[in-house]
């Protein structure tokens, strides 16, 4: 990584290794707009709104002019990706109560 970091330092404004996962530590689940206001478009056309949780890996294909959106914010146990922390800093993702310690 350094290597990288090395080579195209002229490219890169920002370098970021902070725990994601730590954000979600103290709740169990988090309400996330993945796949019903959030998504990620792939240069092939391919929409997904998580491609980490199966359900919401495809969200249509805008090249073939269809997309599928959720009704509803999914519930979601396994916010820890990278995504799941930039979603949460936009503020667009809802904390359920905290874990009883």
């Amino acid at each position: 990584m350094l290597a990288l970091q090395t080579a195209f330092s002229h490219l890169i404004t920002e370098v970021r290794e902070e725990d994601f996962a730590s954000l979600f530590n103290n709740h169990s689940h988090v309400r996330c707009p993945a796949g019903k206001t959030y998504f990620r478009i792939w240069n092939d056309g391919s929409v997904q709104g998580c491609p980490y949780i199966p359900t919401l890996n495809d969200c249509g294909n805008i090249k073939a002019r269809r997309l599928e959106p959720r009704e509803n914010m999914f519930r979601c146990s396994e916010a820890k990706y990278c995504d799941c922390y930039t979603i949460a800093m936009l503020g667009k993702m809802v904390f359920e109560s905290p874990l009883q310690q």
